[in-house]
């Protein structure tokens, strides 16, 4: 359950991150840490180019 419960704050990190709202007013919006966002953010940013990366041949 702890994680579903992190999962959601971290989805709603990234909506506001991409809307452009800063860390620390995310931080507080969901109560993680700025250096837990950070780590988190940048490891689903990696996770999200890697999907669309062009292919080579």
């Amino acid at each position: 359950m702890r994680d579903i419960y992190l999962q959601s704050k971290l989805e709603m990190a990234k909506t506001l991150h991409i809307y452009g709202v800063e860390l620390a007013h995310i931080s507080v919006a969901t109560g993680l840490s700025q250096s837990r966002l950070i780590t988190d953010l940048n490891i689903a940013d990696d996770v999200e180019f890697g999907k669309h990366k062009a292919k080579k041949y």
